[in-house]
């Protein structure tokens, strides 16, 4: 997620040429940081719609899962999480907040290490 936010501001100043100051980093940062939480709130949705809709698809995705070496538990648990809407609303601010800021962060730090030319 910092990543992404430095990327936002290298881009910035590679496209448009201009400088960019720490606050305007943190801003373009904020920004990528929304379109990602958009982006896994999507994938989040359609992952628990498919698991309600189709119960099937969630033994290939247990299979899958144990092929990979990952143990059976932890998926478990993952799949009780997910079952309580409660736990996903509450999941969602948290997310928010590490995306925007850790985000923002990194277009801040972005800007200040292209600054350095």
């Amino acid at each position: 997620m910092v990543a992404s936010g430095m990327l936002a501001a290298v881009l910035y100043k590679v496209r448009t040429g201009q400088k960019l100051t720490a606050i305007g980093g943190a801003r373009l940062g904020w920004l990528s940081g929304i379109f990602g939480f958009v982006i896994l709130s999507i994938f989040l949705a359609m992952f628990v719609t498919m698991l309600i809709k189709d119960p099937s698809s969630l033994t290939k995705i247990k299979e899958q899962s144990a092929e990979l070496g990952r143990p059976a538990p932890d998926f478990d648990k993952m799949l009780d999480e997910l079952r309580h809407p409660v736990n996903v609303l509450l999941f969602m601010p948290l997310s928010f907040l590490l995306f925007t800021i850790l985000s923002a962060f990194g277009g801040a730090l972005g800007a200040r290490l292209l600054d350095r030319d």
